[in-house]
């Protein structure tokens, strides 16, 4: 984060983060991921960086973007093959736009209580809220913590 706003300490309070800035952070690191904090800029940012990053609209304070095509969806499905886990059921925990691809190739696509519309239409289970155990709660609808 290069500055704070009040944007980004909504955003880092909704995560129970405190926002902190290191302008310097990125410099010893490789990135992976980013979220960039921008208001309606979607369409500009799309066609500035076609073909090299992908752009997803998280929450109305910003986007996440990523390496063009890079998701969670590819994440899964190379740890599945690299690991020879492809047997296996698969579950995905979302709440929005940018989950969509990911609930649509697991078995069992769970959702959280807050998530958007798009992504309560495509879940096999609604649990709770991310900020009320909904992981927590999703993973012991299916049995696989107690």
């Amino acid at each position: 984060m290069s500055a704070a706003s009040t944007d980004t300490k909504e955003n880092y309070a909704l995560l129970r983060l405190a926002a902190r800035v290191d302008r310097t952070w990125w410099q010893a690191r490789d990135i992976n991921f980013m979220f960039v904090f921008d208001r309606g800029r979607d369409a500009e940012f799309q066609a500035a960086f076609a073909g090299e990053l992908d752009l997803v609209r998280n929450n109305i304070r910003g986007l996440d973007v990523m390496n063009h095509g890079v998701s969670k969806r590819t994440g899964i499905m190379t740890l599945l093959a690299q690991a020879g886990l492809a047997h296996l059921p698969t579950y995905g925990f979302g709440d929005a736009a940018n989950d969509l691809p990911m609930l649509q190739l697991v078995d069992h696509p769970v959702v959280m209580a807050n998530g958007e519309p798009a992504a309560k239409a495509l879940a096999e289970f609604i649990t709770t809220s991310n900020t009320a155990d909904g992981i927590a709660n999703g993973l012991r609808h299916y049995g696989l913590i107690d």
